[in-house]
């Protein structure tokens, strides 16, 4: 949620949990006639050149609801920055710990209410970025961390979505089912974030307990219980869906997630494998459907592997002067056309 802006290096070694004050000139960097001189904040994370920074509450009654409006198009929290060390110097605290949370959720609540979410998810969200600002999220070390939005929202959605509970109707029944078969089956990602998962929920469910948000007792034994296990099942392919099983080939292929192109081309090349285990009256009908058409590969007769070619995909990107041996695999199968050799 946090904004990458990178400056030069500062004179002074700022550490989480500095307070800090924006320099007299300093505007907003996405509402630039916005001054936002003497704004205060909290440091929550630190970088070589800029650091992440929490607003405190005397600047939050600043955000104006034309920034606020920017943020939700952002899908980010506008009292959450990053910022270059060059624009902001030590200062004093103006607030408490207390004070700027009841000061976020009032903010939040205008994103909420605007959005017409649920009253459910409304005190979902709140819980969590209490939990999010709290010792005992920051006593995670970071890759748990950066995992924890994920993780969180994963968790509520299938127990919500899959098991129809809402947080104040969690019973350990629904979260055995989400440990041991939605998280370990539905998810694609690395290893890694599933070896970290059940300890960021259980952690997330010590604090709601902790503030008194939920009583989750019964809940962090069920997560204790079978953390190792919702790893295991994880990497068990045998029982993954065919969404995840899709994904997970892509990203063992080395496949961009984020690019639609790259994630296309991926899809038609499985087709086609597809293709290569028929035959007969099968194989046709499935080409028909994929609207496919056999390659003919008497084309590339007396083309040498480093002989450079241009190809055109189906997405319009044109390779020039690229030789034939980095292509010839997506000629074949005819994911893109052979314009000049």
């Amino acid at each position: 949620m946090l904004r990458n802006i990178f400056g030069n290096k500062n004179e002074f070694d700022f550490k989480i949990g500095d307070v800090v004050k924006f320099k007299n000139g300093i505007r907003h960097h996405f509402l630039k006639t916005l001054d936002i001189s003497d704004w205060h904040g909290r440091i929550i994370e630190v970088d070589k050149n800029s650091v992440g920074l929490e607003l405190d509450s005397l600047s939050l009654r600043e955000v104006t609801d034309e920034l606020i409006d920017i943020y939700d198009e952002r899908g980010e929290y506008p009292y959450l920055l990053t910022i270059p060390v060059e624009d902001i110097e030590p200062s004093e605290a103006r607030d408490t710990d207390e004070e700027t949370e009841k000061m976020q959720d009032e903010v939040m609540e205008k994103i909420h209410q605007k959005e017409g979410i649920e009253k459910h998810e409304i005190e979902y969200n709140k819980w969590k970025r209490h939990f999010q600002r709290s010792g005992k999220f920051m006593d995670m070390d970071k890759s748990m961390r950066d995992n924890s939005d994920f993780v969180m929202e994963t968790f509520y959605n299938y127990m919500y979505n899959y098991e129809g509970k809402k947080p104040r109707n969690w019973n350990p029944v629904a979260v055995k089912e989400v440990m041991l078969n939605w998280v370990p089956n539905k998810i694609s990602a690395e290893a890694d974030l599933f070896k970290t998962y059940g300890d960021i929920v259980l952690c997330f469910m010590e604090f709601l307990d902790e503030r008194q948000y939920l009583k989750t007792g019964k809940l962090q034994k069920i997560v204790a219980k079978f953390k190792e296990e919702t790893y295991t099942r994880s990497q068990d392919s045998s029982s993954w869906g065919f969404a995840k099983s899709f994904m997970m080939g892509a990203m063992d292929a080395g496949v961009d997630m984020s690019d639609k192109g790259a994630m296309d081309k991926y899809l038609k090349q499985q087709q086609l494998n597809a293709l290569g285990q028929l035959g007969g009256s099968e194989r046709k009908k499935l080409e028909e459907n994929l609207n496919l058409k056999p390659v003919d590969k008497r084309q590339f007769r007396g083309i040498w592997q480093n002989q450079k070619v241009t190809v055109k995909y189906d997405d319009g990107n044109v390779l020039e002067n690229v030789k034939f041996k980095e292509v010839k695999e997506d000629l074949y199968a005819g994911l893109c056309q052979l314009v000049k050799k």
